[in-house]
């Protein structure tokens, strides 16, 4: 297994400060996002990741995740879906929190505590369909017309 890439808040900071050439992605779901977020990170749920990343993100700069805290897995599942899609991905260690702690810029409330991640996104399934029952109809051929009898002539 690859080792895993992390930033400490620092480290990201740092980058921010520079302009260093990277995006910053949320993965928590949006409610939490609109309620505190890193100040610059755009959001990309976990469970829209795959189907985003794409059109979002580019494999030619870092992409940097995080999620809530220490014991949320949200940016460890974001690091590992989008390691394998060929982005180059940072986890912010400790996440959100640990941001904070070091009274780093956040939009949003401070006080607010999002939800922790702790099980990988589920693959979006379509519902199953009942399968369609077919019916065969057999060709029938075409009716010929009957011919009619030529009339007799009276006598």
């Amino acid at each position: 297994m690859k080792k895993e890439k992390i930033l400490t808040p620092e480290e990201l900071k740092s980058r921010m400060d520079n302009h260093a050439d990277f995006i910053l992605v949320d993965v928590l779901p949006a409610h939490d996002y609109l309620k505190l977020h890193v100040t610059g990170a755009i959001n990309i749920p976990l469970q829209e990741l795959e189907t985003k990343a794409n059109q979002w993100l580019n494999r030619h700069i870092d992409i940097i995740v995080y999620s809530a805290n220490h014991l949320c897995r949200g940016a460890e599942f974001a690091q590992e879906i989008l390691g394998k899609m060929g982005f180059r991905v940072w986890a912010l260690e400790g996440g959100l929190d640990s941001w904070l702690k070091n009274q780093f810029h956040v939009e949003g409330d401070p006080n607010y505590k999002p939800n922790v991640i702790t099980a990988p996104p589920q693959a979006e399934t379509q519902p199953k369909q009942p399968a369609k029952q077919s019916v065969v109809v057999p060709l029938q051929q075409p009716q010929q017309p009957k011919q009619q009898q030529p009339k007799k002539k009276a006598a």
